[in-house]
């Protein structure tokens, strides 16, 4: 019956087969990591900018996206990380609760107050980042818990916390970097069996 069959496998040779290969192929195997890492920061790069709302904090996380250098663990282990060091890039991701750390509310830019923030809609994330001339405008409506403008548009909602949904950018980069990782690692080993036949 099936439930009685039962496979068993030598993986030695393919275990020496790997050992052999990165000490070989040492060089190879950086190289295809780098690469990997410059396609999987291009990857998020592009995600960032597609599936993160527009404004001046897209543009930062875009072009935080680095690439480590390779550490190699061991003879059988090595790596590369691709980081940002924004600390709002894991909660763009995830999502969560975001509070103010520096005041007692946050400022969310009303974007559609163009009157107030110019024909192209330059946005400023915090009444901080006002040039002088439009800051001496705003003033509190306590009532509606807003920043109003001389108009009396609102040109900042004012809230104790957001929740920010998640958008997964993450995870959409790595799932279209992966085709192009393992068309690089592919090569490196097909080169290598070629080479070991001969």
């Amino acid at each position: 019956m099936a439930a009685d069959f039962e496979a068993k496998m030598d993986t030695s040779s393919i275990e020496a087969f790997a050992r052999g290969f990165v000490e070989k192929y040492g060089e190879g195997v950086t190289n295809a990591l780098i690469e990997s890492s410059q396609v999987m920061v291009r990857q998020l790069q592009d995600s960032t900018g597609r599936l993160l709302e527009k404004g001046p904090h897209t543009g930062r996380l875009r072009g935080s996206w680095k690439a480590g250098g390779v550490y190699f663990a061991d003879s059988d282990e090595a790596s590369v990380d691709v980081f940002s060091g924004l600390p709002y890039a894991l909660i763009h991701d995830r999502g969560g609760v975001i509070k103010p750390t520096r005041a007692k509310a946050l400022a969310i830019p009303n974007h559609d107050n163009t009157d107030f923030f110019g024909g192209s809609n330059r946005d400023f994330p915090s009444p901080r980042d006002l040039p002088a001339d439009k800051n001496r405008l705003l003033w509190l409506d306590k009532k509606t818990g807003t920043l109003k403008d001389d108009k009396g548009q609102v040109a900042y909602f004012l809230r104790r916390s957001v929740r920010m949904p998640p958008k997964y950018y993450i995870g959409a980069a790595v799932k279209a970097a992966l085709p192009e990782i393992h068309e690089i690692f592919d090569g490196l080993v097909e080169d290598a069996i070629e080479e070991g036949a001969e």
